[in-house]
């Protein structure tokens, strides 16, 4: 009998050690979708897409009309994509509940709780939605298709109506200092900017010339204009939120845009640093050029880097080629004078002050021999034309914070 008794609590104790067990197995598989009113009943993980079946839980059994006690009357089950699970798509079959209201009087016969249908309204969960809405700016659309198991078409969707609600509350702030330059670009599937191209520039099929707008401080875009025209730049400047805000705005020598600027704004305009270094070394790789029939043409393109980079700099970071460099001046005098007619011209802008820049530019226009005189002549020019803003770049004491256009 004692006998019996034994076996009779151990039995009991086992049960209830299972019946622990499976409470635990059921809260670990509950807290697999992390959903509240959504309990997990049973997981496929062996194919491609993970299945999760799911059901409504903890849900209110009251009628929403009369507040009496309902009954469940029935079921019916939904597929939903949700976000990805340890990097596979995943499928949730979601069974939600029906009620029936066992008053008579009451007008409302059968109806579903609304808790957890908040999450399944659509083919897709709310979570999967927002996760492609992160993600869609991140990545290509068909990486995020492939992960989430949608269509490429509903990522491009969905993406699309994301712009279109960021357009809508999109506050530009405009810069202290406002950055303008053209980049070229293809038009893409913006049926805007195509048609624009095919009105402006009809002998182009796929790329355009359009303007960029940066903060210069923070390198930041600002906007991007469908066309680089004198036209559209003013108009966008004249209605731009902010615009009391800009003190100076950055350039190339464009006078489209010196204009247009002008016009909106009447601010100080100045010449970017880089355009300038830009033509420069042009004109120091051009004379590099006409000597390669007199020297190994290998050996003059391996130094095209290094004519073109700063001498302090080369000497500093590369003496081995510093030397090269030396060695080839001593055989082509023109290359040398060019070469260090640029270093002096770039110096300039270690000015501190504007009066001193323009001392020591007008000093070197000066001191052109025969050789460097010719090859300079354009950017003397050039910078005739423009030199109130190419020397505002000390008036406003912009040596500080460097700008550049170009991205």
């Amino acid at each position: 009998m004692v006998a019996g008794a034994t076996q009779e609590v151990e039995a009991v104790r086992q049960s209830a050690c299972e019946a622990r067990s499976d409470e635990f197995r059921s809260d670990l598989v509950m807290d697999f979708l992390g959903l509240s009113h959504c309990k997990t009943t049973r997981i496929e993980d062996g194919g491609f897409p993970t299945y999760v079946n799911a059901e409504q839980h903890n849900f209110s059994l009251r009628c929403p009309e009369c507040g009496v006690r309902a009954v469940i009357h029935g079921s019916s089950v939904t597929q939903h994509i949700d976000r990805p699970i340890h990097g596979k798509p995943t499928v949730v079959r979601y069974k939600k509940w029906r009620l029936i209201c066992k008053n008579p009087s009451c007008s409302t016969t059968t109806f579903r709780p609304h808790e957890g249908q908040e999450e399944f309204t659509g083919n897709l969960t709310t979570r999967c939605r927002s996760y492609v809405e992160d993600q869609c700016f991140k990545r290509s659309f068909s990486s995020v298709a492939k992960e989430t198991g949608i269509p490429e078409a509903t990522v491009r969707r969905i993406a699309d109506e994301l712009l279109i609600h960021l357009d809508e509350n999109f506050r530009i702030d405009a810069p202290v200092i406002l950055a303008i330059d053209d980049v070229y670009l293809p038009s893409g599937k913006d049926v805007k900017i195509s048609k624009a191209r095919e009105e402006n520039y009809p002998g182009r099929r796929h790329m355009c010339f359009r303007t960029v707008l940066t903060d210069s401080a923070t390198s930041q875009v600002v906007d991007l204009l469908e066309d680089r025209r004198g036209a559209t730049v003013f108009n966008y400047l004249i209605n731009m939120q902010g615009a009391r805000r800009i003190r100076y705005v950055t350039m190339d020598m464009s006078i489209t845009y010196r204009d247009a600027v002008w016009l909106a704004l009447g601010v100080p305009i100045i010449v970017d640093r880089w355009h300038i270094a830009a033509r420069v070394n042009k004109i120091v790789d051009e004379a590099r050029l006409k000597i390669r029939g007199q020297q190994k043409k290998a050996y003059v393109g391996s130094l095209r880097a290094a004519l073109l980079a700063r001498a302090a700099e080369l000497r500093k970071k590369n003496p081995r080629r510093a030397d090269e460099l030396s060695d080839l001046f001593a055989n082509f005098p023109e290359l040398s004078s060019i070469y260090w007619a640029k270093e002096r011209l770039l110096d300039i802008w270690d000015c501190r002050n504007k009066r001193n820049a323009e001392a020591l530019y007008d000093r070197w226009v000066g001191e052109l021999d025969e050789y460097a005189a010719p090859a300079f002549k354009a950017v003397i020019k050039m910078i005739a034309n423009w030199r109130t803003e190419v020397f505002n770049y000390w008036e406003t004491g912009f040596l500080a914070a460097k700008p550049n256009t170009e991205a």
